[in-house]
């Protein structure tokens, strides 16, 4: 699946569809799920008790406060919506 890595920046990757990789990727030893109306968006579990930095775009995103990075994908190991792409990658 490929999805949108919000991290200091945003950027696009491919990984495979299972936590392990989504949790290399975010280099976090658990996630949560933020369910969004047309994606997900996994996110550090207890992010802000790690330390982990205030991420900007990932709240403004989710609604929410974000702390660390943030990946979003599509529902059932789909890509990210094109919508997200056009909207956030400069």
């Amino acid at each position: 699946m490929i999805g949108m890595l919000i991290s200091g920046g945003v950027a696009l990757r491919d990984l495979n569809y299972d936590i392990d990789s989504v949790r290399f990727e975010l280099q976090a030893p658990e996630v949560e799920l933020i369910m969004l109306p047309d994606a997900l968006m996994y996110i550090v579990e207890n992010a802000q008790d790690l330390g982990k930095t205030w991420n900007d775009l990932a709240s403004l995103i989710a609604g929410r406060a974000v702390y660390g990075p943030a990946l979003i994908a599509g529902f059932n190991g789909d890509d990210v919506p094109e919508s997200y792409v056009a909207a956030y990658m400069v």
